[in-house]
């Protein structure tokens, strides 16, 4: 009797164990596809080209907020930045123009490893996310790191987040995931995170 509700319970718990590994893969996915990464990476880590990045950020990310303001999905943010990498090049080359620096740029779309990062009032686990990416220069310099889709690269409150996320299609358990609201979705990014490196390692090698 003992050693039946012994084995019952070690399924109960392999079940448990399973049905967690496949809710926080398939969170992980709903991350990565349903965001879109912003990376800016400057010509070297020099004072200056670190203030140049700082101020070509400042400028593209005001014009794309306002290009995308309507935008709630997606693929129809993809299909825009993808269609628009050209005139995202010009919005770069022109404040590198104001700021007096004839710096080369690149910009692109393309799916990147990202490592975990922190933000003011979210987190997002390591991952494989699709990225607009802008170069400046040799693009040796240090990055920055925000989202474009939804709309997180200026400051957000808590309440800011949780719209935009429910607004692009976010479950509320993976909202609050990435918020690390409460113990139980603190561990959750963990397995998140944890995941999402050895992703980064696949991809890597």
């Amino acid at each position: 009797m003992v050693k039946g509700l012994f084995k019952l319970a070690v399924f109960a718990l392999a079940v448990l164990l399973v049905f967690s590994v496949a809710t926080t893969l398939k969170d992980g996915s709903t991350l990565e596809d349903s965001l879109i990464r912003f990376h800016v990476k400057a010509n070297s880590d020099s004072e200056a080209d670190q203030s140049l990045k700082m101020q070509v950020k400042d400028a593209v990310v005001e014009k794309l907020s306002a290009a995308l303001e309507n935008v709630v999905d997606v693929k129809q943010a993809e299909n825009w930045l993808r269609e628009n990498l050209d005139t995202i090049k010009g919005w770069a080359k022109s404040a590198l123009e104001r700021l007096g620096s004839d710096q080369k740029v690149s910009v692109s779309l393309e799916e990147e490893a990202f490592p975990t990062r922190k933000y003011d009032t979210f987190s997002l686990p390591a991952g494989i996310y699709q990225a607009l990416r802008i170069t400046l220069g040799e693009g040796e310099g240090q990055n920055w790191w925000c989202v474009v889709f939804p709309s997180l690269c200026q400051s957000a409150t808590t309440a800011d987040l949780q719209e935009a996320a429910q607004a692009a299609g976010f479950s509320e358990r993976v909202t609050d995931t990435v918020t690390e609201n409460g113990t139980v979705y603190e561990v959750r990014f963990w397995l998140l995170d944890f995941f999402g490196k050895i992703k980064n390692a696949l991809h890597e090698s």
